[in-house]
């Protein structure tokens, strides 16, 4: 029954979380709502590597992909390929699903009584964060440009321009 429970717990995230990804375009992946915000494609591909990262720590799974957004690492603006960090969160929700139906009640309760509802809230954490501002940034209809120090003080507008 844990595993059947965390099973659908874990595909009603996956498909909250994964609408606001698949919605991003080639137009607003690079939208941020501050200057100082990552952008909502390098958010997309900051919840693929960290859902690797969660199936290594309760799973023990090895991180089989390259991590670009971990460990201390800043959106710098470089281009992202778009259908690639979809692709990586798709699997990434599959590769958890996978770990959480391969784990029996028998392996749950080993665990502790209350271990699957804890080891499954980072998870839901990571996933809504993001997703939450994946939406907010989608919603701004907006792009920020990073403007030198001169034209900080200019007209909302200007700084309304495509990265």
């Amino acid at each position: 029954m844990t595993t059947e429970l965390l099973t659908n717990l874990w595909r009603i995230n996956q498909l909250s979380a994964a609408g606001p990804i698949q919605k991003l375009t080639t137009e607003t992946y690079r939208n941020r709502l501050t200057p100082d915000t990552a952008s909502a494609g390098f958010i997309a591909l900051h919840t693929a590597e960290s859902m690797h990262g969660f199936a290594k720590i309760l799973f023990g799974r090895a991180v089989v992909i390259e991590t670009q957004t971990t460990k201390g690492v800043s959106d710098d603006g470089r281009p992202l390929d778009l259908a690639l960090v979809q692709q990586m969160v798709n699997d990434a929700f599959a590769l958890i699903t996978d770990h959480i139906r391969q784990t029996t009640d028998e392996q749950w309760a080993e665990v502790s009584h209350d271990a699957p509802i804890r080891l499954y809230s980072p998870l839901r954490y990571s996933r809504d964060n993001p997703s939450g501002t994946t939406i907010n940034v989608l919603s701004s209809s907006r792009s920020v440009n990073f403007l030198p120090k001169k034209e900080a003080n200019c007209p909302k507008p200007c700084r309304q321009n495509q990265i």
